[in-house]
């Protein structure tokens, strides 16, 4: 090992600088990659638009998300949006394929910035995970990047990375409330933790609304550590100001929120033995990587880190509400609508007050382990990669109907030019707010026939919800369409057929069908 420090002091290197170069070098691999990832999976608004919902009305929310102005969306907050926008002001217009016209490329380009938000938001929580083990900056890139590849292995997290959605921003700010929270109880007459985990909730309260799991065991946590209501109510106090300035003038529109807030509550239900064996089989195995990672980390910090200060009870306890609270709540109800992701947040902030409480600091480590480290971790990501093989995997399945989807928007937009008035099912490519379009999440013959619709483009993919349902997702589209079976005799008309005729309607003749179930129909 002399010899080798000899050698490197020879070239005028310090081996600190080598580890720091190696490990930078893997972290910045795996970043690069990911931002590759994401320029391969966004498309434009009209494209998204074909194949998930929430994504382009994201993308439209992003497009109009400027700073304090209110964007009109009160699903969810409005910071990963102005991130997102504020992003796109340095990014050119993404056009290809092809030269695409101004308005679809700028689409694109606010796609791209928000996949991007969520690889900084990813690769910023690994980094903060990272520095709560070790000051050692070469250590903090190869554990960074070890936990980002356990991460993104995780489906959920995955498939959230490579959407236009907010969780992964969520997550990065519940994990940085959690770890100012903690220092928060440890400190409680302090002022600066005090005042900076409140703010950091309610930035995260103005992030995703979801966040409502967790203000019970905050607010406890506040009133068994400060033993004050009045210090209690300030700390609430100071969750709002931070909720309404970094979201106005937006956040200050309350009664729409609680609205949305009512709705949403629609798609819960009662709890049964079923739904909390669903609630197990996601978080069961996220946990197991995730955390099963992060306990083999703590158990190597011990083995060299400097010994800490033992936690109080009183910590300890307000943490394990923390750890298990928000789970346990989530436990409670039955969700109809796709959830997987709900978990995301809470596991990161399992994870953070693993390594708050249990993680050893390591400061220092003997020469040969910190070559050991670098060169076994640089090994490690050559045989397994940066990232998981399952990315190449997803793009190439939502990849699978693009051609198909972009051929029947090219289609649409010739029959708009015609001035044909145009119903189009959801989940079918079309500029939103274009005129000439209409739409509805319930179709029945009683809206088609209260309009002169010219066309109609139907997905008879969706539409087998409808003709051939399933409980789960009967239970989901009651919450929008209570008159299910009218959209069901709806789509029973065009069900494999090729012309239609009926006395409400009138006459229909299928002039367009791909593999991808998106028809064209023309009235005759």
């Amino acid at each position: 090992m002399n010899k080798i420090r000899e050698y490197f002091s020879y070239l005028g290197l310090r081996s600190r600088y080598i580890f720091i170069a190696i490990t930078a070098t893997i972290f910045t691999l795996q970043t690069t990659t990911l931002v590759y990832y994401a320029s391969q999976s966004v498309d434009s608004q009209p494209i998204v638009a074909a194949f998930d919902n929430d994504a382009s009305n994201a993308i439209n929310v992003a497009g109009r998300s400027y700073p304090i102005v209110d964007n009109g969306f009160a699903s969810y907050g409005p910071v990963y949006f102005r991130i997102a926008n504020t992003l796109s002001w340095v990014l050119p217009d993404l056009s290809a394929p092809g030269a695409l016209p101004h308005a679809e490329a700028r689409t694109k380009t606010w796609n791209f910035a928000l996949v991007l938000t969520s690889i900084i938001a990813v690769q910023t929580l690994s980094l903060g995970l990272a520095s709560l083990l070790t000051s050692q900056l070469f250590l903090i890139f190869l554990f960074a990047a070890g936990l980002s590849r356990v991460m993104l292995s995780l489906e959920p997290w995955q498939d959230m990375l490579l959407r236009a959605h907010p969780d992964h921003t969520l997550t990065l700010l519940t994990a940085l409330a959690t770890f100012l929270t903690i220092r928060y109880w440890q400190q409680p007459q302090e002022e600066k933790p005090y005042r900076t985990s409140a703010w950091a909730w309610g930035v995260a309260f103005a992030t995703k609304l979801s966040l409502v799991l967790y203000t019970p065991f905050i607010v406890l946590g506040v009133l068994w550590s400060s033993r004050s209501v009045k210090r209690a109510a300030i700390y609430v106090g100071h969750m709002l100001i931070a909720y309404f300035v970094v979201g106005f003038i937006q956040n200050f529109n309350v009664p729409r929120t609680l609205r949305f807030l009512s709705y949403q509550s629609q798609y819960s239900e009662s709890a049964t033995l079923g739904s909390v064996l669903d609630w197990l089989q996601i978080y069961g195995p996220q946990a197991q990587y995730m955390l099963g990672f992060g306990l083999l980390l703590v158990i190597w910090s011990w083995m060299g880190g400097s010994k800490q200060e033992r936690p109080t009870p009183r910590v300890l306890a307000l943490s394990a509400g923390l750890f298990f609270g928000p789970f346990l709540l989530i436990l409670l109800q039955k969700v109809t609508t796709v959830h997987t992701h709900y978990t995301i947040p809470i596991l990161a902030t399992q994870l953070t007050i693993l390594f708050t409480l249990g993680a050893r600091k390591v400061n220092q480590l003997p020469e040969i382990r910190k070559w050991g480290l670098a060169l076994a971790g640089l090994a490690l990501f050559c045989v397994f990669k940066t990232t998981p093989d399952s990315m190449g995997a997803w793009l190439q399945s939502q990849a699978k109907c693009r051609p198909e989807a972009r051929e029947v928007y090219t289609r649409i937009q010739d029959l708009q030019a015609k001035g044909l008035l145009i119903y189009v099912d959801q989940y079918v490519p079309v500029l939103d707010k274009t005129p000439g379009f209409f739409s509805t999440w319930k179709p029945s013959k009683d809206f088609i026939k209260t309009q002169d619709f010219k066309v109609m483009v139907l997905h008879m993919g969706r539409a087998q919800a409808y003709l051939q349902p399933k409980a789960e997702s009967s239970n989901y589209i009651k919450n929008f369409n209570p008159e299910i079976q009218k959209s069901t005799d709806f789509y029973s008309l065009f069900n494999k057929q090729d012309r239609v005729s009926d006395a409400d309607i009138g006459s229909w003749e299928r002039t367009y069908k791909n593999d991808c179930s998106w028809e064209i129909w023309e009235r005759r």
